[in-house]
């Protein structure tokens, strides 16, 4: 009886410690805890970052260092996000434990500081996407994008089915990795944005891999694209990806709820060079757009809105202004 409510006690207090706080979940896919290459062939281990080490900018969450983190099942995962406003985040390729970490914590803290509470449960998606770039590393990323997916399925339909709402935002490739996720489950989510996509730009047309993607979107569809991105310029060959230019579809009429954000103006190498070094820097002018508040702000303020009718295009001035944006303010 006395073990029974001491157990009773413990999570009563651990759910009051936390009732309200804005805490961060990583739900690790890598096999050995920070691996760059295996995934795992089990249930992914979750780590729990209470708010205050964020708030903190503790860089120890960058090694995986345990002051940082507290392991969690995943059954509490899903009782803390029950009834709650869920942002999941997934990052690209090429992104050891420190790299990755760095883009959760970067979209974490621009979502605070653009758009205060709009979210109670922020939980990552740390998989393994290789460590380096390179055809030979793109072509092994891309399978394990696809494996995580598969594996990410289950999780996702529970989130989703526990929230009281669920939205998404990927950074490159992880596109890839929630849109095996959302094919696979079947599920639907709130909001998309996509960060510099790593899927070809005519992904969203019948007859293509990813077409039924914006089908899984109950609101506003994002995709934040620039032709400064060092990703998407290499050669001719890189333009074709949906991160440089956009999508491309036959009719706008056809595509309800997306909305493209040219950031050509602020995702350069000229603006990145001028950043100055910190810690949870972004390695590149490609990974910069998590720590980039502007693009944040422009995203908040398209949240803000109805989503269009159709498909529309806006672009982004240098000073974060965002020319085009005429949709009606949400009732």
């Amino acid at each position: 009886m006395l073990k029974s409510l001491s157990c009773i006690a413990f999570i009563v207090l651990f759910f009051a410690a936390h009732c309200g706080a804005q805490d961060l979940y990583i739900l690790n896919y890598r096999a050995s805890g920070t691996a760059t290459l295996e995934l795992t062939q089990s249930s992914p281990i979750i780590e729990f970052i209470p708010e205050q080490i964020l708030r903190d900018s503790s860089t120890c969450m960058l090694s995986r260092a345990q002051a940082c983190f507290n392991p969690l099942d995943f059954e509490e995962l899903i009782a803390t996000a029950r009834g709650k406003r869920v942002l999941l985040m997934i990052h690209g390729m090429a992104k050891d434990w420190d790299a990755a970490a760095k883009d959760f914590f970067n979209i974490y803290q621009n979502i605070k500081g653009e758009m205060g509470d709009r979210y109670d449960v922020f939980v990552a998606i740390s998989w393994p996407g290789d460590r380096t770039l390179g055809p030979g590393p793109y072509v092994r990323a891309n399978k394990s994008s696809k494996k995580t997916g598969n594996q990410v399925a289950d999780e996702l339909e529970q989130l989703a089915a526990a929230s009281a709402s669920l939205d998404a935002i990927t950074h490159s490739m992880g596109s890839r990795v929630l849109a095996k996720g959302l094919k696979r489950s079947g599920v639907q989510i709130d909001n998309l944005i996509l960060l510099a996509p790593s899927i070809l730009k005519r992904q969203f047309e019948p007859l293509h891999r990813w077409h039924s993607m914006p089908k899984h979107v109950r609101e506003h569809l994002v995709v934040c694209h620039s032709k400064g991105d060092w990703a998407f310029n290499w050669t001719s060959m890189q333009h074709a990806g949906m991160g440089y230019e956009g999508a491309k579809y036959l009719s706008p009429r056809k595509h309800p709820r997306l909305t493209q954000l040219d950031c050509s103006a602020i995702i350069n190498q000229d603006v990145y060079k001028r950043q100055p070094f910190q810690p949870f820097k972004s390695r590149s002018n490609h990974s910069f757009y998590c720590q980039n508040s502007m693009v944040f702000i422009a995203i908040s303020n398209i949240l803000a809105h109805a989503p269009p009718q159709e498909a529309i295009k806006l672009e982004m001035r240098e000073t974060g202004q965002v020319v085009g944006l005429k949709m009606q303010p949400k009732q």
